[in-house]
């Protein structure tokens, strides 16, 4: 982990994991289906490739639902450096998609909740992930927990387990006004989405003294700053781009 001079004398983390697992069987993994280019050669023989994705889509939110959210502005800012980057981006609240906290007597009678479905819906339209984070007791929040728990769920037998989920590149941030940046709950964050098949990128952003790095339109004052939050969006498209 290095810590890079931030605004303030307050130390910026940026945290490495090592390389990410890649899926080694692109063709075969859930998701939106990869283009590809067919043709005949001059013995008449058929032939196909697959073309390097140009514009990506990416799905970004906050794992908050307060409307001053610090994370909330900054995964706007996220997208913005993913849509400079030339993917399709897809800038969502959880607050338009309540759910009840899951219950699996709930899901037995009822099935998923509609907001669950149309977010599993979106998550499985899109190649990849922005999200930010806030901190919460050391852990990542309820809301965004609960949202990945009823998403998680298979709807019927033909589905393949996780399917919202596998394959999918992700891009972590977080902003909290403790000297930490909410990094803390990051990790657990990583673990989960690690687990259910998302393909993590080994960067992340954490910004501390979040309460007194915004102006009043809801952009970050620090220039390098802003420029890290960019700089990890648009690696997230380089590499979904790669992978799709």
């Amino acid at each position: 982990m290095d810590k890079k001079p931030g605004p303030m004398g307050l130390a910026m983390e940026s945290r490495t994991f090592g390389a990410p697992k890649f899926p080694r069987h692109l063709k075969s993994r859930p998701g939106p289906a990869r283009p590809k280019k067919c043709g005949v050669d001059l013995q008449g023989r058929t032939w196909q490739r697959w073309i390097m994705l140009e514009n990506p889509r990416i799905l970004a939110f906050a794992g908050s639902l307060r409307a001053g959210s610090f994370n909330k502005r900054l995964v706007k800012i996220a997208a913005e450096g993913a849509r400079e980057a030339g993917a399709e981006v897809t800038l969502i609240d959880l607050r338009d998609f309540p759910m009840p906290l899951f219950d699996q007597d709930l899901e037995d009678s009822d099935g998923l909740p509609e907001s669950a479905k149309k977010l599993k819906a979106l998550f499985r339209s899109h190649h990849g992930l922005l999200i930010a984070s806030p901190e919460y007791n050391s852990s990542f929040s309820g809301v965004l927990k609960n949202s990945i728990d009823w998403i998680s769920r298979v709807e019927n037998a033909q589905e393949p387990p996780l399917v919202a989920f596998t394959g999918k590149t992700c891009a972590l941030f977080s902003a909290s006004p403790g000297w930490r940046g909410g990094l803390r709950g990051l990790v657990h964050l990583r673990d989960v989405l690690g687990n259910i098949g998302v393909t993590l990128l080994p960067e992340e952003v954490s910004i501390p003294a979040a309460d007194e790095l915004f102006d009043d339109e809801e952009d970050l004052k620090d220039h390098r700053t802003r420029k890290r939050v960019t700089g990890l969006a648009r690696k997230l498209v380089e590499i979904t781009r790669k992978l799709n």
